[in-house]
């Protein structure tokens, strides 16, 4: 990855904070800035933009390969979920999903409906490690992607991923989600297939969300939603409320109300495979 993404899109990016347009500057090699008129500096480095406060994007290293301890991201756990990796992982997938529903499950739906559009620019959040997304970045080479999340280390490890396939249609950003940096009606699709749980004010990041989609195209995800079933919500309450994988869980009038209360319409909601998961979806009218 390198920054000829970012350089030949970069004005699709606006001031988070204020609304108004950046100036690009190069500097050395894979290294850039967005600078607003309050010569606030966003540093962008190897197709990755930190908009989190001007500090800078942290050096990108491989953790696979560095000898460096690194401390598991939420979105690293989540990951484990995913994959089953430990017996903390399978008893938690056998308590809310069983064993049938791996990271392939929620990748095909997003392919699903990137298959509706074929091209396009999309956002994708919070993409978390990538072990959902990047698959669907690879196979829709004509599509644009800005992947956001607010872990500089989950991001860390989808920039490997990406790196890892030679993947150049996709900007990481690093981004709050209630502050997003991008022009408003701009997007042709926004996906969440990765973990809305990640966004702790979901409201605000689904209107921030309505404010970048273009009007009479979709919002789409999959949710952890509280069931009422015991097994089920004891287990995500256990291994990640507590321990602060999730920042939110919401029961499914939460999730409808968000959608419908940022402005969606046409919301639909449905089971994704099992009973903890909602399938959601909303159009800007």
């Amino acid at each position: 990855m390198d920054n000829k993404l970012i350089e030949q899109y970069k004005d699709d990016f606006l001031c988070p904070d204020s609304r108004e347009d950046l100036h690009y500057v190069t500097k050395s090699g894979d290294t850039a800035e967005f600078v607003n008129k309050f010569e606030t500096k966003f540093t962008v480095m190897k197709g990755f933009v930190d908009f989190t406060g001007g500090k800078g994007a942290p050096k990108v290293v491989d953790t696979n390969k560095s000898k460096k301890v690194v401390e598991p991201s939420p979105a690293d756990i989540y990951e484990n979920y995913l994959e089953s990796k430990d017996w903390k992982a399978k008893l938690f997938s056998s308590m809310t999903w069983g064993e049938k529903l791996t990271a392939p499950a929620f990748t095909k739906a997003m392919k699903v409906f990137l298959t509706e559009h074929q091209t396009g620019t999309f956002l994708d959040l919070p993409v978390a490690t990538g072990l959902v997304s990047v698959n669907a970045f690879a196979e829709f080479k004509d599509m644009r992607f800005y992947a956001v999340d607010r872990s500089t280390e989950a991001l860390n490890r989808a920039y490997f991923k990406l790196w890892g396939r030679n993947i150049t249609n996709t900007i990481l950003v690093q981004a709050d989600y209630n502050k997003l940096p991008f022009k408003a009606e701009y997007f042709d699709g926004v996906t969440a297939f990765a973990g809305v749980n990640f966004i702790k004010n979901i409201k605000e990041a689904f209107r921030e969300i309505f404010r970048v989609l273009k009007k009479g195209r979709r919002f789409t995800g999959v949710c952890f939603i509280k069931t009422g079933k015991q097994l089920a919500d004891k287990a995500i309450e256990m291994f990640v409320t507590q321990k602060n994988v999730f920042q939110s869980i919401p029961e499914k009038e939460e999730l409808q109300a968000a959608l419908t209360d940022a402005g969606f319409g046409e919301v639909t909601l449905s089971r994704f495979e099992v009973d903890s998961l909602m399938r959601f979806s909303g159009t800007k009218r």
